[in-house]
């Protein structure tokens, strides 16, 4: 459960390099994917297409534990991460915002 939770926040920072280039384009950045927007979608793309074949595989039960119903195994997976990525959504929703200074 802990490397799939690892694998959905790549999954953010992938999906995420994409939609920032489309929404602030003319951004200055210190580092650019070389390519253009072929090469930012191959990257982000495979990347999160990586991410999304792991996590799909971490739902394998591993050979080492006797699990005895894969259904369990794979629904309690599933309610945990559901439960993890629901809670941190909630509580990003009231993160603390960075005070903006105002000129004097």
């Amino acid at each position: 459960l802990t490397a799939q939770l690892a694998l959905v926040v790549y999954l953010v920072f992938f999906s995420s390099v994409i939609r920032l280039r489309y929404k602030y384009p003319n951004q200055p950045r210190l580092f650019i994917i070389p390519g253009g927007k072929l090469g930012l979608w191959l990257v982000g793309g495979l990347g999160a297409l990586g991410c999304l074949t792991a996590i799909s595989l971490g739902f394998i039960p591993p050979h080492h534990l006797s699990i005895t119903n894969v259904a369990t195994y794979e629904v309690s997976l599933m309610l945990g991460m559901l439960a993890f990525i629901l809670s941190s959504i909630k509580l990003s929703k009231y993160r603390l915002k960075p005070s903006v200074a105002k000129p004097a």
